[in-house]
């Protein structure tokens, strides 16, 4: 989505840079943001973030096209 505001992309950014060092694991994601994993889920799905667990190393938590 290309209409967000500051605080939306940086909370965006924080998802993906979460993502990729947890290897997509979404209940790992929640946890260091001191969230519940289906508010995680529910702002994925805002960002049009995709919700497959991807090895760490792989570089590609990418929005959906």
């Amino acid at each position: 989505p290309e209409d967000l505001d500051e605080a939306q992309r940086a909370l965006r950014d924080r998802l993906v840079e979460l993502l990729e060092r947890h290897g997509g694991n979404v209940t790992h994601v929640a946890a260091a943001l001191g969230k519940a994993r289906q508010q995680v889920q529910r702002w994925m799905r805002r960002f049009g973030l995709t919700s497959r667990r991807r090895p760490p190393s792989d570089s590609g938590w990418h929005a959906l096209r």
